[in-house]
């Protein structure tokens, strides 16, 4: 390897297959360099401004045909040569440690292309990349367009961490996940932040570290949702969920509501005949739609809640089938449950009538039971899992309670109006959280890695790409724990006055300094 000593014996290795005549230059402009002394902010800046537009120039003519790329041989050969010889002097010349000066002049060069990159996260993606490939690159010339990918993909995530920065301080995130957020439910980032998040975030569940912390964020979501639709049913009685979820759960809810109705009972009185009334025409109805042999069951039902002892007895034993029933996988057979349910309720509600001086309380005790006949649906629904339900299972179960408890032209008009019990809180979860369990996510996610492996394939040896799993692991961070998860929740929906501004410039930055990080880990890791 050829070693040069310049005049201040300083020696300098130069490769062995430089040609004698490049190897002068080289030489010639290191030395010249040097003679000029460590080189000012002032003139750092401005190189730094000038690498950007070389970078442009130099992508620009790399990307020309090769018929043009021979017309224009002489002028793209004085470009390549420029961009080399800058390159040499500013190595001579640089001062200690990181120069930022020079990063601000290449960032400052960038300005135009984040303005033109246009609003929103595309743009930002967009602009991100072009900045970030503006970057010079002249180490390896045998791989170039593998380093413009690399930068390029360096600058895209500078400008996507912009745009997602901006929303959160700007607080423009879901509006809906503030109102879930406000019932105890727990959304991922991703959902907290908005639909197109959510879905980017769910395509990147096959991602090492990040991938199973987002799986299991979401889950958590639907049991958060779950335990709040339970505190629904029991806040009416001031009683509280302990975070029990599926069969459980719902079973708590139950006997929260049975022993406030124990408490009152001995103080209820109750005339059988005018029970009997109010019950009569919920057996009516139930006739127009139950098969023969399930109306059947029904009367057999009732007629042994007749000859209970007391009230509470009767509401147990009518209880356990609307459950058992409710649970059944035969339409059927669930439709019976519903309509046992729904004797249930009219007999509630005429107990309440009948006894006046406790009608406060009984009809806190009744609006319970309304909100958990909704839970008992949904968690009996085909398809819930162990009794912890989907926000559509929960939405299904709303709209069959409106329409069993008010017919299908006043029921079905409360749920088409989203006036129905407990739809406000689905509604709010299917827009946050998804119609259904966590996706697995597969066809895009294999789509996803599909398209990073034709990216980045030629790449994994590129030492830049050892950042990845790293920015993986760190990424999963928000997902890590329950208080983690509350807290980036927290951080996302609760923004402070004047973070509007804040916002703006977070955006901003996230594209204008893509090239500079993207740059920082080009030269980090070239050999």
């Amino acid at each position: 390897m050829p070693l040069v000593e310049f005049p201040n014996g300083e020696r300098v290795d130069f490769p062995d297959d430089m040609p004698e005549e490049e190897m002068h230059s080289a030489a010639a402009s290191y030395w010249s360099g040097k003679q000029k002394g460590t080189i000012s902010s002032g003139e750092s800046f401005m190189h730094g401004a000038g690498n950007i537009a070389y970078g442009l120039s130099k992508m620009a003519a790399r990307a020309l045909p090769q018929e043009a790329r021979g017309v224009m041989a002489r002028p793209l050969g004085k470009i390549e040569e420029n961009i080399k010889q800058r390159k040499i002097e500013y190595e001579a010349r640089k001062p200690e440690g990181f120069d930022i000066a020079k990063m601000a002049g290449e960032i400052a060069a960038t300005l135009p292309i984040a303005i033109a990159g246009g609003s929103g996260l595309a743009g930002g993606i967009a602009a991100g990349a072009i900045a970030g490939a503006a970057s010079p690159e002249t180490d390896d010339e045998d791989h170039y367009w593998q380093s413009k990918m690399v930068q390029a993909g360096i600058g895209a995530a500078g400008g996507v961490v912009g745009q997602v920065a901006g929303k959160l301080i700007s607080g423009a995130v879901n509006p809906a996940a503030k109102e879930l957020v406000s019932e105890g439910v727990t959304p991922s980032l991703g959902q907290a932040i908005g639909p197109k998040t959510a879905l980017a975030e769910e395509k990147l569940t096959s991602v090492p570290f990040l991938g199973g912390a987002i799986v299991r964020t979401r889950d958590r979501a639907i049991q958060t949702m779950n335990v709040a639709a339970y505190n629904r049913a029991l806040l009416p009685i001031g009683q509280k969920a302990s975070g029990e979820i599926g069969h459980e759960g719902v079973e708590e809810v139950r006997q929260h509501l049975s022993r406030a109705f124990d408490e009152l009972a001995p103080k209820l009185t109750i005339a059988p005949n005018t029970l009997a009334s109010d019950v009569a025409p919920i057996v009516e109805k139930a006739a127009q739609y139950l098969p023969e042999k399930e109306m059947n069951r029904l009367g057999e039902i009732l007629d042994r809640a007749r000859t209970k002892d007391n009230f509470k007895e009767a509401e147990e034993y009518l209880n356990h089938f609307a459950t058992q029933y409710g649970r059944a996988p035969d339409p059927d057979m669930r439709s019976l449950g519903e309509h046992i349910s729904n004797v249930l309720d009219a007999a509630r509600n005429s107990l309440a009538e009948q006894n006046p001086a406790y009608a406060s309380r009984l009809r806190a005790i009744n609006e319970g039971w309304a909100n958990y006949d909704v839970i008992r649906r949904a968690a009996g629904s085909q398809g819930s899992r162990e009794g912890v339900f989907s926000p559509e299972q929960l939405n299904a179960a709303v709209r069959s309670h409106a329409i069993a408890r008010g017919g299908q032209t006043k029921g079905l008009g409360q749920y088409a109006g989203g006036q129905a019990l407990m739809q406000d809180l689905s509604r709010q979860a299917m827009k946050v959280l998804g119609k259904k369990y966590p996706d697995s996510g597969t066809p895009g996610r294999m789509m996803q890695a599909g398209n990073v492996a034709v990216l980045l394939g030629p790449l994994l040896g590129h030492p830049a790409t050892l950042a990845l799993p790293a920015a993986e692991a760190l990424a999963a961070v928000p997902y890590a724990s329950p208080l983690l998860r509350r807290a980036s929740a927290a951080a996302v929906l609760k923004r402070p006055s004047g973070a509007g501004a804040a916002a703006l410039t977070a955006k901003i930055a996230g594209r204008v300094a893509s090239p500079g990080v993207g740059l920082v880990l080009a030269e980090a890791g070239a050999p």
